[in-house]
């Protein structure tokens, strides 16, 4: 069965497939930290990664699919997972790196996407090197495809994804980046014609001058790594290395809450000074601003906001980062303040490879999603797990087993009681027989209104090492409302395959397939990337 499924493949897939080992390379990473949202891999130097890329985990014998780049600077980059197999801190991540689109020197500007990153764990401040490369970039067709039993809500959905990167124009010290997708629903076109913004939303579109390595201006929509809880934003930013500190000046505005579009009625301006130093090979940064947002031209909010990363203990990465409002409205009346209304702490131990723990403290306003496919049993879980006290532990006993529990903890004061949660996994690499993992995993969650389970069981096979695989999974998910007799009762079934074709081409179909009872919904996923 082995040599036929082989047989067959070949025929699926191009000549050129088998032919790329001698135009390609590696480049080994480690994970630093695991969100709710995103897996932050560090790596030596980026050159070769561009978002959109795939890396891999390295099980001994074969690299199977691991994670999705979404964010990127010139040592570390941030994705989502491609599989339910669970990452820890310290795991190794493989970037098979082709060796005709290597930069030759220069850090690449981060693009924007939908979502903002929700922690920024490492903060570089490096000079902007003009970059030698001409520069990267890609193009992804994506069709969501939604069948349910229930009349009407069948439904089909296509995005379209445009980046670039580092794209000289006229002179190489003058670069533009973009992020545009462009998404609609079949059959509501006549939305777009009314508004092209119903579709379209730009998250990066930005000229970027560079007239030595010390100075960059900015011109465009894009988000300021240095003060990323600003989001994206139209306007003029001004940067300038002084030393060891990094001096900076926003002016522009916010985009229009409800379709995304340029808005200058919400004005908004600010300046931030940022400092690394070096002590004892450990790095140490602070990051100070101040921002004042406007409506309507009117003061709406000024904020001061603080962030501090460092490495000075050996095997600890310490984050935190905060906003106290100095001004605000309240029922349409100004008010001078100075009330800490955002906090995030993070902590991490890694002292060895086979064991970390690592703790937070998250009391950050919601994000909103501008584009988000979780289902309400997904989403509930984010909404009530990502905020309060959360504490986790890793541990990989052996070299094919991993395994992890973590507990979270959180109060809000119009809440009647706390709301717990906790998650436990356990995974298997390098099966054998299999020719894959194995992961299972358990979730419980407690808030003052839902009681909560969710097991599941997920399973990864390698077709093709690196190149193609298949994978499966089940979840179970029973939610008890503590003041109804209602439940909620979901088994989820979810496949995928993934295969690259070409050097710069892949495509990826997924299946998942939620069954209520007297009620079913299912969405086909279908990819085709092309990297440029």
């Amino acid at each position: 069965m082995i040599k036929y499924k082989y047989i067959i493949l070949l025929f699926l897939l191009p000549a050129g497939l088998v032919a790329q080992s001698g135009n390609q390379s590696t480049i080994e990473g480690s994970i630093t930290f695991v969100s709710s949202q995103n897996i932050y891999v560090k790596f030596d130097n980026t050159d070769g990664i561009s978002v959109g890329d795939t890396l891999f985990i390295n099980n001994g014998e074969k690299f199977s699919p691991a994670i999705t780049v979404k964010h990127l600077s010139s040592k570390s980059v941030a994705g989502s997972p491609l599989t339910e197999l669970k990452m820890a801190i310290g795991d190794k991540i493989v970037a098979i790196i082709y060796k005709d689109i290597i930069t030759e020197e220069g850090s690449k500007t981060l693009p924007v996407v939908a979502e903002v990153p929700l922690i920024q764990p490492e903060i570089k401040n490096e000079k902007n090197l003009i970059s030698k490369k001409s520069f990267s970039g890609r193009f992804s067709v994506n069709s969501y495809t939604n069948f349910s039993n229930i009349s009407g809500w069948t439904s089909q959905r296509w995005r379209y994804r445009f980046t670039l990167n580092d794209l000289q124009v006229a002179d190489p010290s003058l670069r533009l980046d973009t992020y545009i997708t462009f998404a609609y629903k079949s059959g509501s076109w006549d939305l777009v014609q009314q508004n092209i913004n119903n579709a379209l939303r730009i998250y990066n579109f930005a000229l970027t001058y560079t007239p030595n390595k010390d100075m960059d201006i900015s011109v465009g929509r894009r988000i300021n790594r240095t003060a990323t809880n600003l989001g994206s934003y139209d306007g003029i930013d001004f940067h300038y290395q002084l030393g060891k500190q990094k001096i900076g000046v926003i002016v522009g505005s916010r985009p229009d809450w409800s379709d995304y579009s340029v808005n200058f009625d919400l004005f908004q301006f600010g300046a931030f000074i940022s400092r690394e130093d070096i002590v004892k090979d450990s790095r140490i940064v602070n990051t100070l601003g101040i921002f004042e947002q406007k409506n309507n031209w009117s003061t709406d909010r000024r904020f001061l906001y603080f962030q501090h990363n460092n490495n000075y203990f050996a095997n600890v990465n310490m984050y935190f980062s905060s906003e106290v409002d100095l001004y605000r409205k309240v029922n349409g009346a100004g008010e001078s303040s100075f009330n800490l209304t955002s906090l995030y702490f993070n902590v991490r131990y890694a002292p060895v490879k086979m064991f970390n723990i690592s703790a937070s403290y998250d009391s950050r306003k919601n994000i909103i999603y501008y584009e988000s496919f979780q289902s309400y049993a997904d989403s509930l879980l984010d909404s009530e797990t990502r905020h309060g006290f959360r504490a986790r532990i890793n541990l990989r006993p052996v070299n094919k087993i991993i395994a992890g529990i973590s507990y979270g903890y959180n109060y809000r004061g119009e809440s009647i009681q706390p709301s717990t949660n906790y998650n436990i996994f356990l995974t298997y690499t390098q099966l054998p027989f299999v020719n894959g993992s194995v992961s299972a995993n358990y979730t419980n969650l407690n808030t003052n209104y839902i009681n909560g389970n969710i097991y599941g069981l997920s399973l990864i096979h390698d077709l093709i090492s690196g190149l193609s695989n298949i994978s499966i999974g089940y979840r179970h998910v029973l939610y008890k409302y503590t003041s109804t007799e209602f439940e909620l009762e979901q088994h989820i079934l979810s496949a995928g395959l993934y295969f690259n074709i070409i050097r710069y081409l892949s495509l990826s179909l997924s299946y998942e397939g939620i069954f209520e009872s007297g009620r079913s919904n299912s969405l086909l996923f279908v990819s085709m990337n092309i990297r440029f």
